[in-house]
């Protein structure tokens, strides 16, 4: 049951660490583009979407993993 705990509370870790990177590094990119269109930001945004995107496969391969584990 430990190990299920574990893999739950990884998940949302990850999940909050998806989240944080939206709201730290890319919003502000973002709305930035949306004043500008200057594409260095475009390319900035595109760079530092990498952090989010492992952020959410790590949250669903602790995913799967409590479920396999659950089930």
């Amino acid at each position: 049951m430990a190990f299920c705990e574990t893999t739950v509370w990884g998940g949302l870790v990850a999940l909050g660490a998806s989240w944080l990177s939206f709201a730290v590094i890319q919003l502000p990119i973002q709305l930035h583009i949306r004043e500008t269109a200057e594409r260095p930001a475009i390319v900035r945004l595109v760079r530092t979407d990498w952090i989010r995107v492992l952020a959410m496969v790590a949250h669903f391969a602790f995913a799967v993993v409590a479920i396999a584990v659950a089930g």
